[in-house]
């Protein structure tokens, strides 16, 4: 092989060896964006499911606890008992509206 043989061989070998190099690079720095992407992605998913989880807490808490003053108050006043169960009712409901309404909202984000 004569030595202008050798030199284009060669000089061609390395320019594929670094055209190779850079689209690896680039791949490796893709892939590095996309598993970020991923990260952030689980990041905000468990934030929402922990702002779910906290909403949906406190709607029961505020539900035993009107449930308790609902019975406590019909027991001290019985012939209030139907206006208190409505009341207790509209409250609950405006519980479970609120653990709704965040859903909603969570999911838009």
């Amino acid at each position: 092989m004569s030595e202008i043989q050798q030199y284009r061989t060669a000089s061609i070998t390395r320019g594929v060896s670094r055209q190779v190099g850079r689209s690896l690079t680039r791949i490796e720095g893709n892939a590095s964006v996309d598993i970020a992407r991923v990260e952030a992605r689980a990041d905000v998913d468990t934030a929402k499911v922990n702002a779910g989880v906290a909403v949906t807490q406190q709607a029961l808490a505020g539900a035993q606890y009107l449930t308790h003053l609902e019975m406590t108050l019909a027991e001290q006043t019985p012939a209030a008992m139907s206006r208190l169960a409505q009341i207790g009712t509209a409250g609950n409901f405006l519980l479970s509206q609120i653990v709704m309404d965040t859903g909603t909202k969570l999911r838009r984000i």
